[in-house]
């Protein structure tokens, strides 16, 4: 990740005083964890909810891969 980021700003060891934002690092993060690491949620603070009308939906399942780019991979 660390190369690819300085391969696309064009670091070289003298005369690079140049500022770069760190969202364009935050990208190079983004596109290496987007094929390894796998997607889990929570809920940290949950709020008190009451739903009306759950018998339309009750046995509503739903299943989200923890790879979005590789969905074989498991869900």
């Amino acid at each position: 990740m660390i190369n690819d980021f300085c391969a696309h700003l064009g670091v070289a060891r003298k005369g690079n005083e140049n500022l770069t934002s760190i969202k364009l690092l935050e990208k190079f993060a983004r596109t290496e964890l987007d094929a390894g690491a796998p997607r889990t949620f929570g809920v940290l603070d949950p709020i008190l909810l009451e739903i009306t009308n759950l018998d339309a939906c009750k046995d509503l399942k739903i299943k989200s891969p923890l790879f979005p780019v590789d969905p074989s991979k498991g869900s």
